[in-house]
């Protein structure tokens, strides 16, 4: 496993327990004719990423691997919602649900040796007065990688002709 497979794991996931309608970057669209808050997920650069060598020599060596991976959730209300009547508590209910289910090392993967799930729920007013409820979500996980070399069309070094 590597950073990047665990990566769209994660998505997997909290695909499967939050309404994202899509992944990108920036705000969420524009509310006119929808009927549920619009959302988008963003997957943040992984942070503060340490190898411990493992056990094994050249290729079939496997390293442990240690990061957190930082995810955004946001959802854009209307400017007609009133602060006080946006779902702040449902979301945080369902924000420590997500966080309990994921306390379990292994429930994505056997690769996964610690997970440390934590989060937050904060709400923003957007430039036009819309409201947007933002769930923040760091996944620290440690995982057992293969060390061997993965090539890349976009980022292997170039073989002399």
């Amino acid at each position: 496993m590597n950073i990047g497979e665990l990566r769209s794991l994660f998505k997997e996931y909290l695909k499967s327990k939050l309404r994202i309608d899509r992944w990108g970057l920036g705000l969420p669209d524009s509310i006119q004719k929808s009927q549920e808050p619009p959302s988008i997920g963003l997957d943040k650069p992984a942070l503060d990423i340490e190898i411990t060598p493992g056990e094994g020599w050249g290729e079939s060596r496997v390293s442990i691997v240690t990061t957190t991976i930082p995810f955004q959730v946001i959802y854009r209300f209307d400017s007609c919602y009133e602060y006080e009547r946006l779902p702040r508590g449902e979301a945080e209910a369902l924000l420590t649900q997500i966080l309990t289910q994921l306390q379990t090392p292994s429930c994505l993967s056997p690769d996964i040796q610690q997970i440390e799930p934590s989060g937050s729920v904060s709400i923003a007013e957007h430039k036009n007065s819309d409201q947007l409820i933002i769930f923040e979500i760091d996944i620290k996980v440690t995982f057992e990688s293969e060390t061997n070399r993965k090539t890349s069309k976009f980022f292997s070094p170039c073989q002399p002709n």
